[in-house]
């Protein structure tokens, strides 16, 4: 019995020491370690280029740790890495190391966790409001829950206020999986832009944003589905005047079996209005089908390069894209462009196109790349739209132009001569109040409502005799 009882009082003393013992080793002991975790953990889940984390002050105990963080985000580099905007927020962390934790979460419940480490987050700095609470799993799975009053991101050229953001993240590296969503009230921002010398204020305002994600990371380019639902979004500039877009919703889904990645985004809008433009209800689906995947990605990493350039993109730098975009194509492809629909006060504009592009060899360019292809595009279009939007093109061309020749003809008159000629000719076809128009492609030989035309992608090769 009494040995019994050593025996039990021995393992009882040798799981105390391993619980006592273990959170001693669980945590990053230097402040060098803990930056090196938090960088990769940042560098994985956001732009390396746009956000970077530097540990100031770390303090280590035995079951816990306390630590002063700055993130500093970049708000897109200019022409010089002098000239980078960027801002700086200041986030203090309270660190609990496991296998055995007992504490409160965001909700203020009390609550035991089985994993290596708790991180409570929290900032009351001006610019930023904001608390979460993180747990890595023994599997390094991360679990990330937050919110945030307020945040505001300023720059000498820019201010990005978000209100009100709610967040929910599940990052797993062993799996390569992220899914997770989050809410925003609000965003605002106004930012300076020069164009051609000349300075000027853009001012955005976004509101009700929901997102919702469930990637998976195969080599450069997280698959999966991304929803966007977006309340109403405003923009404002001297030039443009305002813009205003009224529950949009974007989804974007990616897919990849037997090296072929398959790309399906659909965009719907209740309203967009514009000086020039008056629309009710619009949508569109456009699908890609059959893309080389490792070309896609190659196109992706070169799209991203060219992107984080932002301001400093010249008009040298875009043929960059040129050639992963043949070498993409090349590989073969289908687009599927289906019920472009949209609402205009005159009548509904629907659009449905589709393309196939056959596998080639060889060096290509993307004239030689379209001559091979076949491809359709059905149009239907109310004539009172059409002769509206001429009737624009030729008043402005007028304005501009001066031109002597038509200056006792009124823009309305050409458009209707212009409408007329073309279905005259059946450039268009005409079904009571709409016009209908049905472009044909075929081995570089272009055809409009079943009639040839002269136009054509590659010439054809004649054989000469003598």
């Amino acid at each position: 019995m009494r040995k019994t009882v050593i025996s039990i009082s021995g393992i009882i003393l040798v799981i105390i020491a391993i619980l006592l013992l273990t959170p001693l080793i669980m945590g990053p002991w230097s402040i060098s370690a803990y930056q090196n975790q938090l960088s990769r953990i940042i560098q994985t889940l956001y732009a390396k280029n746009h956000v970077t984390v530097k540990v100031l002050r770390y303090h280590r105990s035995w079951f816990s740790a306390k630590a002063d963080v700055r993130l500093t985000i970049k708000l897109g580099p200019l022409k010089t890495p002098s000239q980078n905007q960027s801002h700086q927020l200041l986030i203090k962390q309270h660190l609990i190391f496991g296998p055995i934790i007992f504490t409160r979460n965001l909700l203020g419940r009390s609550k035991l966790y089985i994993a290596k480490i708790v991180v409570k987050n929290k900032s009351n700095t001006p610019g930023l409001k904001a608390r979460s609470f993180a747990r890595i799993s023994f599997d390094n799975t991360l679990f990330e829950s937050g919110s945030a009053d307020h945040i505001v991101v300023r720059s000498p050229q820019q201010t990005i206020i978000i209100n009100n953001l709610k967040n929910r993240l599940i990052y797993s590296p062993k799996n390569k999986t992220m899914r997770g969503d989050f809410n925003i009230a609000s965003i605002s921002s106004t930012q300076q832009i020069t164009q051609k010398q000349a300075a000027m204020t853009v001012d955005l305002a976004i509101k009700n944003i929901q997102a919702i994600f469930n990637l998976q990371k195969q080599g450069l380019i997280w698959y999966g589905e991304r929803h966007l639902k977006i309340g109403s979004l405003k923009a404002h500039s001297p030039k443009s005047q305002s813009t205003s877009i009224s529950h949009l919703q974007l989804s974007l889904k990616q897919t990849q079996q037997n090296k072929k990645t398959t790309v399906v985004l659909q965009l719907q809008a209740n309203a967009i209005h514009s000086p020039k433009i008056h629309l009710g209800t619009s949508q569109l689906t456009l699908n890609l089908k059959s893309l080389d995947s490792s070309a896609w990605q190659h196109f992706i990493y070169n799209a991203k390069s060219l992107g984080q350039l932002q301001y400093a993109t010249t008009q040298t730098q875009w043929p960059t894209l040129v050639q992963p975009a043949i070498a993409l194509i090349s590989k073969g492809l289908a687009i599927n462009l289906k019920n472009l629909h949209l609402n205009t006060p005159n009548g509904a504009v629907i659009a449905n196109a589709s393309f196939d592009i056959p596998k080639q060899t060889g060096k290509q360019n993307l004239i030689s790349l379209t001559g091979k292809s076949t491809g359709q595009i059905e149009l239907q279009m109310p004539k009172s739209w059409l002769l509206k939007q001429i009737s624009q093109f030729y008043s402005h061309h007028l304005t501009q132009s001066r031109l002597s020749t038509e200056k006792h003809t009124s823009s309305k008159q050409l458009a209707e001569k212009t409408v007329d000629n073309w279905i005259a000719d059946k450039t268009l076809l005409q079904a009571n109040h709409h016009l209908l128009l049905k472009l044909e492609l075929k081995n570089g030989a272009l055809s409009i409502n079943g009639k040839s035309s002269l136009f054509r992608f590659v010439k054809q090769r004649t054989n000469k005799t003598g």
